[in-house]
């Protein structure tokens, strides 16, 4: 239990530097920017009531409705804007912190650690590239999963898909080979000796 705990904290400590190199340090997470920025804040302000994630898709579609709208209008789809986009128009409540920030991504990462260290714990296989394995396919799912449905629904830029396909499959295929080496397979008891 304690080298599953300890292989946890690795993991997540792994997982957060290569966040740290993935975005700060590489320049593969860039944005384009909008023309007019200000522009784009006030009129989202003026049309944001409150802080949500919000959708421009189809020329004010209802949310309930917008499946039957494009049923019968697909042309619309591609003759649109496309926007889907976190929203928060007012100010925070208190101030921003990066250390409260850090720790909360510390905290997401060690559960994602744990999971994927109780994957390994199970598999207890004799060979140390089918336990550190579980970490690159584990990464490998996750950012397939989430990628590939905003490329089918939302058009996302092939560049972001590899991107988001790579990012979190690297970052657990690297906490996975450290794990690894501290999961070892199941030692096996003698009866007689």
């Amino acid at each position: 239990m304690k080298r599953l705990l300890v292989a946890t904290m690795m993991g997540a400590f792994i997982a957060l530097a290569w966040g740290y190199v993935s975005w700060d340090v590489l320049s593969w997470h860039k944005c384009s920017e909008f023309t007019d920025g200000g522009e784009v804040a006030a009129s989202i302000t003026a049309n944001a009531p409150s802080a949500g994630v919000y959708r421009l898709s189809d020329a004010g579609a209802e949310t309930g409705a917008l499946i039957g709208k494009l049923t019968e209008n697909p042309e619309v789809v591609s003759q649109t804007p496309v926007i889907y986009a976190l929203v928060r128009p007012e100010p925070l409540i208190g101030s921003w912190r990066l250390s409260s920030a850090i720790m909360g991504a510390f905290a997401i990462r060690f559960v994602g650690a744990l999971i994927l260290a109780t994957a390994i714990f199970q598999i207890r296989n004799k060979r140390y590239i089918y336990r550190a394995g579980v970490g690159c396919m584990l990464g490998f799912f996750a950012g397939l999963m989430m990628a590939l449905s905003a490329w089918n629904w939302l058009g996302l830029p092939v560049w972001h898909v590899v991107v988001q396909v790579l990012d979190p499959m690297i970052a657990w295929t690297l906490a996975g080979l450290a794990m690894a080496a501290l999961i070892g397979p199941e030692k096996q008891r003698r009866i007689f000796s």
